[in-house]
């Protein structure tokens, strides 16, 4: 078992005296960062569930017979240190060591504790939700944002402002929260507004990134990036597939995952459509957008060249939180079971809420808010199936959960 606040005071004082003697947080350098493994591929190791291309359901069976990273290495799960002192061993090394070891979890064993303090950067609807189960699983957990959170979600959760493009803002905030993990799951993603404004979104998703790299000191981070990093022409996606970005906010998305997994600390999770009820966002998701279009009896006119492997919000906080604490790094996939396209769903929502289907209006991407998204949006794993971790956590279908929320 890994448990990142063994010994928090000591491990922080040190911290702390490393810090003073390379330099202050304002003057960070490159060479502050933990570069004990460079990932240099695109071809990375990942986790999720496969889906059969037609959309049936095949109860999270994974195809892969074996896990390796981008380097040809095994794929490994951190083994419990119990006798090094943090006064004896500098982060940076404890991560190299780690790293080596094996792929074990025996049977009995119990899980990993999740880290102490987590800190999340981002405060929207998936952070809120995070952020939510991290509390109750008992870590102390602090979001951090430019603005503050507005989601129930993030209710009574711990917030700190922070601009994330800011290096020395993200060195000072690590610094004040002294997180034992963090999460990232910061920048926009609304993909039609990264289309018109692709500078600023990769300012922030990139240099973002690269701040939070300068700033980890070998701490673990779990990003949450996503299906845009493919080019969409495949049906699906998994872990060892080529990435190539077709849009401005998949190309933000890459590089900020190159960024940080070029730390050696950092585990990618890669999710495909992100639904469930959101009544009080900004920018309400798929599903609530079309419950709240159709209730008021309203014509949609959906894109019928667009397909998704939609994961619900809860089951996406759920991979997140197990995985934090799993010791693993590299890339991982989370796709719902299920391949659909946003006409059928729509459809299917409409029969849910008994009004008429013919509300929903079939139209190709071109010309609509859709046009910049990749044909296929969709995810699957080629070794979720294999870990032991995930077991408990299959997505959910998106039709039956559907179902059961608008009921």
């Amino acid at each position: 078992m890994v448990s990142f606040s063994k010994q928090p005071g000591v491990r922080r004082k040190v911290r702390r005296h490393r810090q003073a003697a390379r330099n202050p947080p304002e003057h960070r350098t490159e060479s502050s960062r933990c570069r004990t493994f460079a990932v240099t591929s695109t071809a990375p190791v990942t986790v999720a569930w496969h889906h059969e291309p037609s959309g049936a359901l095949n109860g999270g069976t994974g195809r892969g017979t074996h896990v390796c990273d981008c380097t040809g290495r095994p794929f490994t799960r951190s083994a419990h240190v119990s006798a090094m002192s943090a006064r004896h061993i500098s982060r940076r090394k404890h991560m190299s060591d780690l790293r080596s070891s094996p792929l074990v979890l025996r049977p009995g064993t119990a899980a990993p504790a999740v880290p102490g303090r987590i800190l999340i950067l981002g405060s929207g609807y998936l952070a809120g939700h995070i952020a939510a189960r991290l509390t109750r699983l008992g870590a102390e957990t602090v979001l951090s944002s430019r603005r503050a959170p507005v989601l129930p979600e993030s209710r009574g959760v711990r917030w700190k402002q922070v601009d994330v493009t800011s290096g020395p803002q993200v060195a000072a905030l690590m610094d004040a929260v002294e997180p034992d993990a963090v999460v990232a799951v910061h920048g926009p993603s609304d993909i039609t507004w990264c289309e018109s404004h692709p500078e600023e979104a990769y300012a922030t998703h990139h240099g973002g990134a690269r701040n939070i790299a300068a700033a980890l000191d070998g701490r673990p981070v779990l990003l949450v990036s996503t299906d845009n990093v493919f080019s969409g022409e495949d049906e699906s996606y998994g872990e060892s597939a080529q990435t190539f970005p077709v849009n401005a906010y998949g190309r933000a998305k890459l590089a900020a995952e190159r960024e940080l997994l070029d730390t050696s600390s950092a585990l990618v999770l890669r999710v495909s459509l992100v639904y469930g009820w959101e009544d009080r966002g900004p920018r309400p998701n798929f599903l609530t957008s079309v419950v709240r279009s159709l209730m008021r009896k309203e014509q949609l006119r959906i894109p019928d060249d667009h397909w998704n492997t939609p994961v619900h919000v809860e089951d996406v906080a759920a991979w997140a939180t197990t995985l934090m604490s799993s010791g693993r790094t590299g890339t991982l996939h989370l796709g719902g079971p299920r391949r659909i396209g946003r006409v059928d769903w729509a459809r299917h929502i409409a029969e849910q809420l008994g009004v008429d289907p013919m509300l929903i209006v079939p139209t190709p991407r071109i010309g609509t808010a859709y046009a910049c998204r990749p044909r296929n949006a969709c995810l699957h794993s080629e070794v979720a199936a294999q870990l032991p971790e995930l077991q408990h956590h299959r997505p959910a279908d998106v039709l039956e959960t559907t179902h059961a929320l608008i009921s």
